[in-house]
């Protein structure tokens, strides 16, 4: 591992309780609608405190206790979207400075004020992510872009607050979070030498690391945007 040092810093923190969202018509329970935190806000070795998932077989847990996304990507999807951005909006729990998903590599260790943070897969969004911004294109559109942010385990329990800077502990291997999205659509002849680069990380979360190793046995098709719900 490389030596830290500081990368950018946290904006914001939020956390949701599920809520009742439309889909076509229909009611869906989703949390993806997240508070502001203010103070320090304890961290969990399966959530950020306070924060709760509608579907907890595919959200939550070890390996996807918090959602980080860059506020770097919100002016990008200010102009593609045509609204005004906040934090917190793509529902994640803590808003950054800089590190985005061509900077923070799986494996990444982050510290952020006591907590001690690991990178572990990107976040893969489903439909409800366009219904709650009211675009049904926009998974398609993360996919074309892999701007979706990514989920981090909990090494060490501890408080973050906003304002915290961010101390980063580069990974060996150094694949980055927009490689690993990217794997899971590449349909070209070296598709197979990406995901190994990709699946040789130790950190790589399980769930990532299954689909991946199903392509191997089902050869390098694209996946379909309704993955497990990790909106």
């Amino acid at each position: 591992m490389e030596t830290e040092h500081a990368a950018g810093y946290l904006v914001s923190i939020q956390t949701g309780r599920p809520q009742r969202l439309d889909f076509k018509g229909r009611c869906v329970s989703s949390a993806i609608n997240k508070t502001p935190r203010s103070g320090a806000v304890p961290v969990r070795f399966r959530q950020v405190d306070g924060d709760f998932q509608a579907e907890p077989s595919v959200h939550g847990g070890p390996d996807k206790a918090v959602l980080m996304f860059s506020a770097d990507r919100y002016p990008y999807w200010e102009d593609r979207l045509g609204i005004e951005s906040r934090p917190g909006l793509f529902g994640e729990n803590l808003t950054v400075a800089g590190l985005h998903e061509e900077i923070v590599c799986i494996g990444d260790k982050l510290r952020i004020g006591t907590a001690l943070l690991e990178v572990t897969e990107p976040r893969q969004p489903c439909y409800k992510l366009g219904a709650w911004l009211k675009q049904p294109k926009l998974p398609l559109w993360v996919k074309e872009t892999g701007y979706g942010g990514y989920y981090l385990r909990v090494l060490e329990e501890g408080a973050v607050e906003a304002g915290n800077s961010v101390e980063l502990q580069r990974h060996p291997l150094q694949v980055t979070v927009k490689e690993a999205f990217d794997v899971f659509y590449d349909r070209s002849p070296g598709w197979s030498a990406k995901a190994e680069r990709v699946l040789a990380v130790e950190a790589l979360g399980a769930d990532w690391r299954q689909a991946l190793r199903k392509r191997f046995e089902k050869g390098a098709v694209v996946l379909p945007v309704e993955l497990p719900e990790q909106a």
